[in-house]
């Protein structure tokens, strides 16, 4: 009679850690798979932002160039133009510098931490 009574408890066993054994599975698989979506969303963020940066790169260099020859043609002298707008773009420098440890730094590092969760 407890032999027969091991045998019947062996199947539920069995059963239990195959069901446990198939949900490891699906749970690595689930992993795996949010892991890729998250990468290919994060990849595909970062491939359209880089393009928009440098398209916004080019045109800001062409307005800048175009500002400093207005800049110069007004002052009658195109390397003061340029001079001009140089060191507008030195003191900006400086003051993101200044800047950047109290305010920029955590907006820039939210948006990152924003961008990784959601």
């Amino acid at each position: 009679m407890t032999e027969t009574n091991s045998t019947e408890e062996k199947g539920p066993v069995k059963n239990l850690f195959s069901s446990a054994v198939d949900y490891g599975k699906t749970s690595l698989e689930l992993l795996k798979v949010s892991a890729v979506e998250r990468g290919s969303k994060l990849m595909s963020k970062l491939l359209v932002g880089m393009v928009l940066v440098l398209l916004f790169f080019f045109s800001i260099v062409f307005l800048n160039v175009a500002l400093a020859l207005w800049i110069g043609s007004l002052l009658s002298s195109i390397t003061l133009g340029f001079l001009i707008v140089g060191g507008f773009y030195l003191l900006l420098f400086i003051l993101l510098i200044l800047l950047a440890k109290k305010s920029i730094g955590p907006i820039i590092r939210n948006a990152i931490i924003k961008e990784l969760y959601d």
